[in-house]
């Protein structure tokens, strides 16, 4: 007998469509870090960031993640074939896809993505990191 032991939330898109949020499987997890990750790293040398995070990074970061998670989701609204140039290995997010997101996702919905689909906290620690980056950097 299984039971359901994970979160899952309802949200709605800018566009009125509906969206089940649930922990992603780890085919999907494991791209949805390595964006996560590799987008918020400031890149430390000698005790300064050579690549401050800034607010346009933090929201390409957000938008590819939110690509990731929410893409069965949204095949019929933008067929696989057309969110990613190789949408097998989630690479190469295709421009259609990129606008669909970004005119239809806000932050509300994209901090409940992170927590649900990718159980990234509000606190966790590269959020703090890339906030204190992008400050000392005088780009917040």
């Amino acid at each position: 007998m299984a039971t359901e032991v994970f979160n899952t939330a309802e949200i709605e898109l800018e566009d009125g469509k509906a969206v089940i949020l649930k922990p992603l499987p780890i085919k999907f997890l494991r791209k949805f870090m390595e964006e996560w990750n590799e987008g918020l790293d400031p890149k430390i040398v000698d005790g300064k960031p050579t690549r401050p995070i800034t607010d346009k990074i933090a929201m390409d970061v957000y938008t590819k993640v939110n690509g990731i998670a929410l893409s069965r989701q949204l095949k019929d609204v933008i067929d696989p074939v057309d969110q990613y140039e190789n949408y097998k290995e989630f690479t190469g997010m295709l421009p259609k896809y990129l606008d669909y997101l970004e005119e239809n996702m806000n932050i509300p919905n994209t901090n409940k993505v992170l927590e649900i689909c990718g159980g990234i906290e509000a606190d966790d620690p590269k959020l703090v990191e890339a906030a204190i980056a992008a400050m000392e950097a005088g780009t917040n």
